[in-house]
């Protein structure tokens, strides 16, 4: 008896946490996961947050850009104190295209990373993303 009181609330437990998503729904999320196995893609949606989904959102725009040789595209997604303090963002970005030659066809996200700092109320968020493509 005092067996089942431990074994019957784990068994419940893992049955909730694996019924909380279908492998159709998580697999939406992890397109470009090569391995989509049931754990990895329900950890990988766990994981997924609205900063990875933005960062996924702009590496999707600036293939798209570079896949057109787009310069213009690419340049105003620099915010405009970044513009106007560099020195060389136009010869940076043709620099860019001369490292990708056509349409890039796959990419996969390698690391992730996100910190916040609460400076005396002054708050900041930092989030940095590296993708293989």
């Amino acid at each position: 008896m005092r067996k089942l009181q431990y074994i019957l609330p784990t068994i419940l437990i893992i049955l909730v946490l694996c019924a909380c998503s279908s492998r159709n729904e998580v697999s939406k999320v992890n397109d470009n996961n090569p391995d989509n196995s049931l754990v990895n893609s329900r950890s990988d949606a766990l994981n997924e947050d609205d900063d990875t989904k933005k960062a996924i959102s702009r590496l999707e725009e600036i293939l798209e850009a570079v896949g057109n040789q787009d310069s213009d595209a690419i340049y105003n997604m620099f915010s405009t104190n970044a513009q106007n303090e560099s020195n060389n963002l136009m010869d940076g970005i043709d620099y860019l295209f001369s490292l990708i030659e056509g349409k890039v066809e796959t990419w996969e996200k390698i690391a992730g990373n996100i910190s916040e700092t609460n400076d005396y109320g002054s708050q900041s968020k930092t989030c940095s993303y590296s993708f293989d493509v």
